[in-house]
């Protein structure tokens, strides 16, 4: 049987996928404010600012259907937690990172295990919840997601200006083991009875069939098109364009570019 609307028990269940997706929001826009950090201490231009932000998306889109595959075969429960060991790999290598090939080399390894969190979450939010509450949990979901962005502006330039951008962007992978444990602890990918739990587990023609019957959606390209025009021209401006811009043009310390950005955060 389905839980009603966040009861205390699926609370404990949605609650350590919110965190992830947070997390997951955080780290694709984390370089922002430290953007001029990067670029004074590592050298990098502003085409290197925009290979890291590209390296992350990139490797994002790219292990989208693979993610589906593992998803179906082994469960958000094992796959999340598991992928989000890469994501931990790759904030320790960025924060350790001395050029720009080792900051790259971070931000792909975080994009590639980031990129399971919200497809894995809306499989369990499906399966745990009614048609009826399911949009419900997603805007709320997505909600939680934003505090991500937040956390990333104003939030995060406190930090460096305390401890500096390595050990905040250490600290907070350190934070995404806790979650990810959590995760493994606390949620299950469906209620008792549900029909997922006496599946047969699909093999590679299945498999491929159903890749290829999601591609062939008509509607599909209008969904590229949309993201294409929309997120990307804002990711672009917010993580490539507006950090130097902020800093070169009217001089703001970090402080001041998160304080921008988490306006231009609330408004998006």
């Amino acid at each position: 049987m389905k839980p009603k609307l966040l009861t205390a028990a699926s609370t404990a269940i949605v609650a350590p996928l919110c965190a992830a997706f947070m997390m997951s929001e955080f780290f694709r826009i984390s370089h922002a404010v430290i953007a001029p950090d990067l670029m004074h201490d590592l050298a990098i231009s502003v085409k290197g600012l925009s290979l890291l932000s590209g390296s992350f998306f990139l490797a994002f889109a790219l292990v989208q259907i693979p993610n589906g595959v593992v998803l179906d075969r082994f469960g958000p429960r094992r796959m999340i937690p598991g992928m989000l060991i890469i994501a931990f790999a790759g904030a320790l290598v960025f924060a350790t990172a001395q050029s720009l090939t080792g900051l790259t080399i971070g931000r792909t390894l975080m994009g590639a295990g980031w990129a399971i969190v919200f497809m894995g979450s809306l499989v369990v939010l499906a399966r745990w919840y009614p048609d009826r509450r399911f949009t419900t949990m997603v805007a709320i979901f997505i909600a939680f997601g934003g505090l991500g962005n937040l956390i990333a502006t104003v939030p995060l330039a406190a930090a460096i200006d305390v401890v500096g951008w390595r050990w905040t962007i250490a600290g907070m992978a350190v934070m995404s083991t806790v979650i990810a444990l959590a995760i493994a602890l606390m949620v299950r990918d469906a209620p008792p009875r549900h029909p997922y739990l006496r599946r047969n587990p699909e093999n590679l023609r299945a498999v491929l069939g159903g890749v290829r019957e999601a591609l062939s959606n008509r509607q599909l390209p209008y969904v590229f098109a949309m993201n294409f025009v929309n997120y990307a021209s804002v990711i672009s401006v917010f993580a490539v364009i507006g950090p130097p811009y902020l800093h070169d043009i009217h001089g703001l310390g970090t402080t001041g570019r998160g304080q921008v950005l988490m306006a231009m955060s609330v408004a998006t």
